[in-house]
């Protein structure tokens, strides 16, 4: 009976492993609609991926990006968040990613039939509790560093998940879908504005590799 032993311990450290073989896929928020099969995506911990067979990327040569959605963890110690916050974030987004991409792939506000459209949300967002004294406060005048620094301390993302959607922007057909549990190539240190930004040009040379790979550039 060694042999039933044996491999009792086999499967128990299989089980046990990060990035187990089985473990399932992660649920998706209500941000992407309907019944989306993910997989694991290959030389990416953490991440899971649905691509529609035959897709050709090679027809988009623009990109539209929406506004980026924010969604907290119902367990998240404090509800409350400034609009202006939110705001700082997504326009950073938004600047990185030209950076990163154009050029090459043009981000445009106003979509045709080869402009690649992508919808990107935080989910699972925690904050740290908010401070009731003034000097929590940021008041009118400060310098947008300043600003940047308190938003970036009060966002806990190290445990917040990515939901990407990739759409044809003409005809509303779902190209792809993309959910990131591991955010930061390095977990030590995420509460800074910059790891923030660093994130995000890391996702958005992703994108452009990938474009780049259709377009064989």
């Amino acid at each position: 009976m060694n042999w039933l032993k044996t491999l009792f311990i086999v499967l128990v450290l299989l089980a046990t492993m990060p990035g187990f073989l089985f473990a399932a896929a992660p649920s998706l928020s209500d941000f992407i609609d309907g019944d989306v099969k993910l997989e694991k995506c290959p030389k990416r911990h953490g991440s899971y991926c649905y691509i529609k067979p035959g897709i050709q990327l090679a027809k988009y040569n623009k990109v539209l990006f929406t506004p980026i959605e924010f969604r907290l963890h119902p367990q998240s110690e404090y509800r409350g968040v400034a609009p202006d916050d939110y705001k700082l974030v997504s326009d950073m987004f938004h600047q990185t990613l030209i950076g990163q991409l154009e050029p090459a792939y043009p981000v445009v506000t106003n979509s045709d039939a080869s402009t690649l459209a992508v919808r990107i949300a935080l989910v699972d967002i925690k904050l740290k509790k908010k401070s009731r004294t003034l000097m929590g406060w940021t008041p009118v005048g400060l310098i947008a560093g300043t600003a940047q620094d308190k938003v970036s301390k009060k966002l806990k993302l190290l445990d917040a998940v990515l939901e990407a959607e990739f759409v044809d922007a003409a005809t509303g057909e779902r190209l792809a879908v993309l959910v990131d549990q591991n955010l930061y190539e390095d977990g030590s240190n995420t509460e800074s504005w910059e790891s923030m930004r660093l994130m995000f040009k890391h996702y958005a040379k992703r994108i452009k590799a990938r474009l780049d790979e259709a377009h064989k550039k």
